[in-house]
């Protein structure tokens, strides 16, 4: 469309990002993103690494220049960094590019003996949490500034290999942190909210109450629900007509709120994984409103579509849950999961 309407007929500029083209997954085109760019009478790229030293733009160079990325027309060229020489200072070790090699008398093996691939992720993880580990200790710093384990980023190709560095970090004491691309659909965060808009919905039944009065929000035990009786899930009954006017009136984040007010964040932290519950809360709670907003669901449409949600699979990048805590720690994820110039 875009082709017809102004090719040849004025001047039109196409600005590209290649890196979201590439991704079938997110609906990318290579081949209509090649096509376009051959259209083009001028064509002007980006020749500077804004980013990274040159220290490691330049062995990467040597690696990876001339490479072709999946199609003749796509070629790693010559860029220059924009900060010369290497900003680390310090460190066990300068080289800013480093392969390492595993030889199989590691793992007691000879020849051509293959080495069990749980063999190798569980070495893979031991070694980096020891590199990782000595870096920190090092005391080597970065453009000046000490050098602490959320300045470190571990980017593997999947999921099994990520496990296994996150593994082996805790378990050199290392603070990490790991997604695991998980569904934030699949999550308890999003059984509870289920539950909480099942009860909005129907807060006269004692059993979908009860159901809510356990969740996050409330926090209420089965022992809790006993000794309480029908008192306690009256009380809770009522607490859920309040909250589903405030949803009917400014939206489910209006529940996140008053469930904090009512204690429902120092409850959840204090327990082992409060940190990721909390984040999955709060990253349902906005996708809900979004959707709600977006599509002008009610309370009852709203519920549907979160059951739907959690019962299909899907690939789209506001599934895959949030780093729970990125201050002071390790990030472990996918290369699928990390952004564009996020590192």
């Amino acid at each position: 469309v875009i082709d017809r309407a102004f090719t040849g007929c004025s001047t039109l500029i196409l600005i590209g990002d290649p890196k979201q083209a590439i991704y079938a997954f997110r609906g990318g085109d290579i081949v209509t993103y090649l096509e376009a760019a051959e259209t083009a009478g001028e064509k002007r790229t980006l020749v500077t690494n804004w980013r990274s030293d040159a220290a490691l733009v330049d062995r990467l160079q040597v690696v990876l220049e001339g490479a072709q990325l999946g199609d003749p027309r796509i070629v790693v060229h010559q860029v220059e960094a924009r900060h010369p020489g290497s900003r680390l200072a310090g460190a066990p070790c300068s080289d800013p590019f480093r392969l390492r090699v595993v030889s199989r008398e590691s793992f007691r093996r000879r020849g051509v003996q293959t080495v069990p691939i749980d063999d190798l992720r569980e070495h893979i993880g031991k070694d980096l949490a020891a590199d990782i580990g000595a870096l920190l200790n090092s005391r080597a710093t970065f453009d000046g500034r000490r050098i602490v384990a959320g300045d470190i980023a571990v980017i593997v190709e999947k999921h099994r290999d990520g496990h296994a560095c996150f593994k082996a970090l805790t378990e050199a004491g290392i603070q990490a942190v790991h997604t695991g691309d998980s569904d934030v659909f699949e999550s308890q965060a999003a059984a509870d909210w289920l539950a909480l808009l099942e009860a909005f919905d129907q807060p006269h039944r004692a059993g979908v109450v009860r159901a809510a009065a356990s969740t996050m929000f409330f926090g209420r035990t089965a022992i809790d629900l006993a000794e309480g009786g029908d008192a306690l899930t009256d009380e809770i009954a009522e607490t859920l007509r309040e909250w589903a006017g405030h949803a009917r009136d400014c939206g489910v984040a209006a529940v996140f709120e008053a469930a904090q007010l009512q204690g429902m964040g120092g409850r959840v932290l204090s327990w082992q994984g409060g940190e990721r519950h909390m984040t999955d809360l709060a990253h349902v709670t906005q996708l809900l409103q979004d959707v709600a907003h977006r599509e002008h669901y009610n309370l009852p449409a709203l519920r549907d579509w979160l059951r739907r949600q959690r019962e299909e699979k899907g690939g789209a990048a506001e599934r895959s849950r949030r780093l729970d805590s990125d201050a002071g720690a390790v990030q472990v994820l996918t290369v699928w999961a990390a952004k564009g110039l996020q590192y």
